[in-house]
């Protein structure tokens, strides 16, 4: 997959887990795990097997509490449909 399509993506999200508040640690570790999963498949010969599951879970999961981190996560899911997968 191509990283460059994911990357403002991937930042935007980081920037996201920064503004979480601290009474949502499990929100912030969840994400953290699925940066780490982009950041690995945004690697030239990564597999991302399974990726796109994963980022619609974290849609439904975020949705409610967390819109801004849904918005990202769908153009996540865009980035990832764009390249095929």
């Amino acid at each position: 997959m191509s990283g460059p399509q994911l990357h403002p993506s991937i930042d935007a999200l980081r920037a996201e887990i920064r503004r979480i508040e601290a009474t949502h640690p499990e929100d912030k570790e969840r994400l953290a795990r699925l940066v780490a999963e982009l950041e690995h498949a945004s690697k030239e010969g990564a597999s991302p097997a399974g990726l796109t599951g994963k980022v619609r879970e974290a849609v439904l999961h975020f949705e409610v509490e967390h819109p801004r981190v849904t918005a990202i996560l769908n153009d996540v899911l865009v980035a990832l449909g764009n390249v095929g997968i």
